[in-house]
């Protein structure tokens, strides 16, 4: 090479260097142009690019955390559901707002009079951005702040490109996805279906990779919108695009949970298979294998079933062998083996290891067996093991939830009435009978406890060999100079797996192997409540004060009656179950009470929440049968006379109206049902009496107090054993509030409390009337929703000005000090003001406006009134000054809605106002503030 050539050489380098060490050139030239692009694409979004990616694998690996419902499409979705922030795209958004602030050619070029005809040259005049490759850079920085978290920012990113970008086809075709899967996120539909019909009929969809990303964008929509079926479509279209190996296995996983959804059993079979052909980690590959179950034909059931088998005793499953056994009750189920589904779904819940949903769904399968079977005790043991793990947006939550709660309250009074009928039988017994039956429940007693230890011994040497295996590895990294630091000391207790096993097995060496539950350091719970444990402890220290002084016989006698106080708390001794039973005569009567109540609850509880009419009709007729002369007969012949009502038997209604009419001829029901036309009135009523209780509730909230109180005395006089009395009992009461009519409100609170102690509103009733015998006072005139009053103390409320400045003395003082932080409420109803297009509006104007500032958002809804808050500003002067910019009438493109209320706070002021204050408190002292400051000169 020449001397020559060398020296060109150095010189272009030289040339390049200094071009590419400088921010922004002063001339806009064809070589300018091709430098930015350059130095852009091979320095600063190179380096971006890398850590986006990275970053984005790193997210993309991460697993669905439950696969019993629709899985999310992408990962980021349940990141934005749980409101979390991935600070691993924090230095891939640094790098593209460096490449933005100093690779960005603004400077004009100079015009070619001779080219100023042509529409293309005059189109590039009027270009805000010349660097040609910069646009990448506004791309990749909207992706990362999308996947980061900050929803509000990516689409002013997007927006921006959108607007400054338009005269390439391809990077507004880009911007629109974008713009669109913002809006998806965000729940703004009606934005995200106008978007997705403008690219509809754009050239995105030539475009392999953007086609499959709008794609995957429509499923989501359509999903959000709970259009299951247009989903399936587009979701087909989104697999088609070049995407990593585990959201190939996500998408297709989703896809076949949809088609299962559609009932398209076939296609979803397929659709599972496919993920286990792709070689999926093995939790998603055990789920796939799970849903398989659910769905297979008779053709693919055996194929299914050796399957499992399979799995059940390979080691890579051990950790998932309550799915498999899940699914092999599944299958049992399908086979019509109720039996052998119910024994599977039991192993699956008790050798499930990881919790969650892979424990609830058995538990909630065997809960619904058995509430299917009439075996209330079991179904509440199974939905109570499966309810605190469900999702609330789990497919008919709140049917399983009111199920379960009223279970829970059948099955108090059906063990009180089993124990009860039990503890009688042995009373009836000779005591050699009643012996034997205690020592065959003792000796129970001692093979669960023995089988109980064997079990926490087992745990206890396989801690033992765990610790050991850990310290021997712990060793070898460490002789082997390891860099890991998973078992370092300084590492957190969680991450060192040799602390947790130490941990673990001090633990079982010091307390025994118990449960993850409340009370954990309680062995039996159900001998004597915590409560009365502490009572008995203060007590026996306080014998122990006085067997100090006493003689020494009455210290024997206190010794022996100890050691029969200890016998009987001990399950191994035959004075445990002794002493709860019913040998006097008042003991027995109390134990038939608790059985009375207990059946009489029952068949309530089976007619009005269950809806088991027969079940419930035995219950009743069982209780006349065992105790007919019980106290509330009367009303147990009407319960029946209503089922049989409801039931179409005749019989039965005219077997118990003449019991009634001929044991209580003076009663309630007697003159209802002496009528002739009692069948016809009573069917009448059920519809009446709801009618007019929406009516009068309607009224309630509309503050027509006196209608309620009319449409009362009605109801009492025509509907008097409706079910829904106590409710309009409550109803009636609450409208004397507003009045501030003490005497009627606890009147009618305390026949309501007397007539129907059980009702839904009574706990409620009665705290009420504890709070007035305590000296609280009926709040004149707040009758009022909630909204309301927000709307009052958000926007103001000129009438209550005086009332306002008079308790002024009584409240915490606004600060009028600088030294806060500060931000900008804009206040509105909700009713007349697009919360979503507000904040929209105001994010794109913050970006476009304000370079250098980085504000932050937080919206709130307070009943009618919905505000956004806008933080990040330095100084209270600041606040101001960007208030005066919104209310120009172009700055947001649009002129504010005057529904809208700017009003600028510190922080420290904020809290102050929405603990004890006023808007128009705080307005007037804001006023008297910036006058206060004006005279000052500041």
């Amino acid at each position: 090479m020449s001397f020559r050539s060398i020296l060109k050489i150095v010189l272009l380098g030289g040339i390049v260097y200094s071009f590419s060490s400088c921010t922004t050139p002063r001339v806009n030239t064809p070589y300018t142009r091709k430098l930015m692009e350059f130095n852009t694409r091979y320095n600063i979004y190179f380096n971006a690019n890398e850590s986006y990616k990275e970053a984005l694998k790193k997210l993309e690996q991460n697993l669905p955390k439950d696969y019993s419902m629709l899985i999310d499409l992408h990962p980021v979705d349940e990141q934005y559901r749980n409101g979390a922030v991935n600070s691993n795209f924090n230095r891939t958004i640094e790098k593209c707002n460096k490449a933005i602030a100093t690779r960005s050619l603004k400077v004009k070029i100079k015009k070619d009079p001779t080219k100023m005809n042509e529409p293309s040259y005059r189109e590039f005049l009027k270009r805000t951005e010349y660097n040609p490759f910069l646009h990448r850079a506004w791309l990749l920085l909207a992706s990362a702040e999308y996947y980061k978290g900050e929803l509000m920012k990516s689409l002013a990113t997007y927006t921006y490109v959108y607007r400054h970008f338009a005269y390439d086809e391809e990077i507004l075709n880009e911007a629109r996805v974008g713009m669109m899967r913002c809006y998806v996120e965000l729940g703004w539909t009606y934005e995200a279906e106008e978007m997705r019909n403008k690219i509809q009929g754009s050239s995105a969809l030539h475009n392999k990779e953007l086609s499959a990303q709008f794609r995957l964008e429509e499923a989501k929509l359509r999903i959000k919108q709970e259009h299951y079926a247009e989903s399936i479509s587009p979701l087909y279209m989104a697999l088609k695009g070049s995407m990593t190996k585990p959201q190939h296995i996500r998408l297709t996983y989703a896809l076949g949970q949809l088609l299962q959804k559609e009932g398209k059993k076939e296609a979803s079979f397929e659709a599972y298979q496919k993920v286990i052909r792709l070689n999926p980690p093995v939790e998603i590959e055990a789920n796939a294998y799970i849903r398989q179950t659910e769905i297979a034909s008779t053709r693919y059931k055996k194929k299914c079933l050796s399957h499992l088998h399979y799995m059940q005793h390979k080691t890579k499953y051990k950790n998932y062998l309550d799915l498999v056994f899940y699914a092999l009750g599944n299958l049992s189920l399908h086979s019509k083996d109720t039996l052998g589904a119910l024994k599977c779904y039991r192993t699956a819940v008790d050798t499930s290891k990881s919790g969650g949903m892979s424990k609830a769904l058995p538990a909630l399968s065997m809960g619904n067996i058995y509430f299917t079977r009439e075996e209330y005790e079991l179904a509440q043991q199974a939905y109570g093991i499966a309810i605190p793990v469900l999702r609330k947006d789990y497919p008919e939550y709140e049917e399983i939830k009111r199920r379960s709660d009223v279970l829970d309250g059948l099955v108090i009074y059906t063990r009180n009435v089993k124990e009860q009928d039990s503890l009688q039988r042995l009373v009836k017994m000779t005591d050699k009978e009643r012996m034997e039956v205690i020592n065959k429940k003792i000796e129970t007693y001692k093979e669960n406890k023995r089988k109980e230890e064997q079990g926490e011994e087992m745990q206890k040497l396989s801690l033992e060999r765990d610790e050991n295996l850990h310290t021997a590895q712990g060793a070898m990294q460490y002789n082997g100079g390891s860099s890991s630091n998973a078992n370092n000391a300084n590492s957190w207790y969680f991450y060192n797996s040799l602390q947790v096993s130490k941990g673990r097995n001090d633990f079982i060496n010091h307390w025994g192997n118990r449960k993850l539950e409340d009370d954990w350091r309680r062995r039996d719970k159900t001998l004597i409540p915590l409560l009365e444990e502490e009572e008995n402890m203060e007590k026996k220290k306080e014998e122990e004060v006085v067997v100090q002084v006493v003689p020494s016989r009455r210290r024997r006698r206190g010794r022996e009656n100890s050691q029969n106080a200890d016998l009987s708390n001990d399950p191994m001794q035959a004075e445990y179950y002794l002493k709860n039973l019913p040998f006097s005569e008042s003991a027995l009567k109390n134990s038939d009470s608790i059985i009375q109540e207990g059946m009489f609850n029952m068949g309530k509880i089976y007619h009005e929440k269950l809806q088991n009419i027969p079940l419930s009709i035995k219950t009743f007729e069982e209780l006349l049968l065992r105790y007919p002369n019980i106290k509330n007969k009367k009303e147990i012949y009407y319960q029946l006379f209503l089922l049989g009502y409801q039931a179409e038997n005749h019989s039965l209604m005219e077997k118990y109206r003449k019991s009634i009419l001929l044991s209580y001829p003076e009663s309630k029901e007697a003159v209802l049902l002496a009528n002739k036309d009692y069948v016809q009135k009573i069917q009448g009523s059920f519809h009446q009496a709801e009618t007019l209780y929406e009516k009068s509730y309607e009224a309630y909230l509309e503050n027509k107090m006196d209608s309620v109180q009319k449409n009362y005395e009605v109801f009492a006089k025509d509907f008097p054993l409706s079910k829904i009395m106590p409710k309009f009992i409550f109803l009636t009461a609450m409208s004397y509030v507003p009045e501030g009519n003490t005497q009627m409100f606890k009147s009618l609170l305390k026949k309501l409390l007397a007539s129907y102690p059980q009702s839904d509103v009574s706990e409620l009733s009665s705290e009420m009337l504890l709070q007035l015998a305590k000296g609280s006072q009926l709040a004149k005139g707040s009758s009022k929703t909630i909204a309301h009053t927000w709307k009052e103390q958000i926007l103001g409320d000129t009438s209550n000005i005086e009332l306002l400045l008079e308790q002024q003395e009584n409240k915490p003082q606004f600060d009028a000090s600088k030294d806060s932080s500060n931000l900008l409420i804009m206040a509105f109803p909700l009713a007349e003001v697009n919360q979503n297009q507000l904040l929209y509006d105001v994010a794109v104007y913050n970006f476009t406006t304000f370079k250098t500032l980085d504000f932050d958002f937080e919206v709130r809804t307070y009943g009618s009134v919905g505000m956004v808050l806008i933080w990040g500003f330095k100084s209270f002067e600041e606040v101001l000054v960007y208030k005066n910019l919104l209310l120009k009438p172009d700055a947001m493109g649009r002129k504010i809605p005057k529904e809208v209320q700017l009003i600028p706070i510190t922080e420290k002021n904020f809290a102050i106002l929405f603990k004890s204050r006023t808007i128009e408190e705080y307005l007037y002292f804001l006023g008297d503030l910036l006058a206060n400051r004006i005279k000052r000169g500041e």
